[in-house]
């Protein structure tokens, strides 16, 4: 959904995954406007967000040369809310999160997008990112995760994490 200040970058092919437990998920991604690609940046928003608050952003990757992949968390932006309310997102465990992210990785990312895969989160979409690092459901060439809410992962989790993911 474009706005006057914030339009669509071009190029975007928007579907829908379906997770495992039935739940439509929209989706988007772009290729590089430039020759070379560089791999795929997974866009993962935080809590409350969706795929237009980061059309910026996805234009600058894509001017760096790299395609962009993203999606709407269930209860977010463009996918399926679970309760009867339209305008409140709700899980019941954050394991729904994980099937999202496990729908969009095998329906969206593995099968279009060009390698390596990288992960660029906020918020929950860096915890989510996290959990499945740690579970080893989800390999990401590197992850850059802004904001993961304090408290949420042991600083031991954490650093045993990013040592795996650097080596």
């Amino acid at each position: 959904f474009a706005t006057e200040s914030n339009p669509v970058p071009d190029g975007a092919v928007v579907g829908e995954v379906v997770a495992s437990d039935g739940v439509r998920l929209r989706t988007a991604t772009w290729r590089p406007t430039v020759r070379r690609t560089l791999g795929t940046v997974c866009v993962f928003q935080g809590r409350a967000e969706s795929i237009e608050r980061y059309f910026e952003t996805i234009t600058d990757l894509r001017r760096r040369g790299f395609a962009v992949a993203s999606l709407d968390w269930r209860g977010q932006g463009g996918s399926e809310r679970r309760l009867k309310n339209p305008r409140k997102g709700h899980v019941d465990s954050f394991a729904e999160y994980d099937r999202d992210l496990d729908a969009f990785m095998q329906q969206v990312v593995l099968p279009d997008c060009p390698p390596p895969h990288f992960a660029l989160a906020h918020s929950t979409g860096g915890l989510i990112c996290l959990r499945a690092a740690h579970d080893g459901r989800v390999r990401f060439a590197r992850m850059v995760l802004d904001a993961v809410p304090g408290g949420m992962v042991p600083d031991s989790l954490a650093r045993q994490l990013l040592a795996s993911i650097d080596a």
